[in-house]
């Protein structure tokens, strides 16, 4: 039998995102990945005995959490948590595995490239908000991917904008193929 592969993430947003790309990706294998959202990029702990119980079996561990503001202080942080935990796993820092960003970044950097004026102009959106300093609250990363999709759906087709619809598959809204994505790709055909 096959060993199986299973990857540790932050939260649900990204977990409908892997299902995807590993079906897209690994068609055929894509059964070999067992995908676990951690509730939180400070609770790997939680998770220990998934840990343990997949290498005891001879299987592999992959995390997969956000670099956030300092990619090598959070690379630092998560070696430590392993090694603290008495945990077995390899780790890549989303976006890309060599600088800081998120999650988010990934999803801004692989949209269809035909719609990427809608950045453009949620950024203009942002920049209306600064200017004018009345203490406005800017949007975040998150509203900034829906208000992409929320532009690219019709309004009866909202509740696909919601984390766990999203069809990232959808190749007018996504681009899997993205270069961007060489290193996740990479990284993830290692243990296949």
């Amino acid at each position: 039998m096959d060993k199986s592969v299973q990857i540790f993430l932050e939260g649900n947003s990204d977990k409908k995102f892997f299902t995807d790309y590993i079906q897209f990706l690994f068609p055929e294998k894509s059964e070999k990945f067992i995908i676990i959202d951690v509730g939180g990029k400070n609770k790997l702990h939680l998770s220990k005995n998934e840990f343990k119980k997949n290498t005891d079996a001879g299987g592999i561990n992959l995390v997969i959490f956000d670099a956030d503001g300092d990619f090598e202080n959070r690379k630092k942080e998560l070696e430590a948590k392993k090694i603290e935990l008495g945990l077995s796993f390899e780790l890549f820092l989303l976006p890309n595995h060599n600088g800081i960003g998120d999650f988010e970044d990934l999803l801004v950097a692989v949209s269809n490239q035909k719609h990427k004026q809608i950045f453009n102009c949620f950024e203009e959106y942002q920049g209306c908000l600064t200017k004018h300093d009345q203490g406005y609250t800017l949007p975040n990363k998150k509203a900034k991917v829906y208000a992409y999709l929320e532009a690219l759906l019709p309004v009866s087709e909202n509740e696909n904008i919601r984390i766990g619809k999203r069809d990232y598959l959808n190749a007018e809204h996504w681009d899997l193929n993205h270069p961007f994505l060489n290193p996740l790709k990479a990284f993830l055909e290692k243990y296949l």
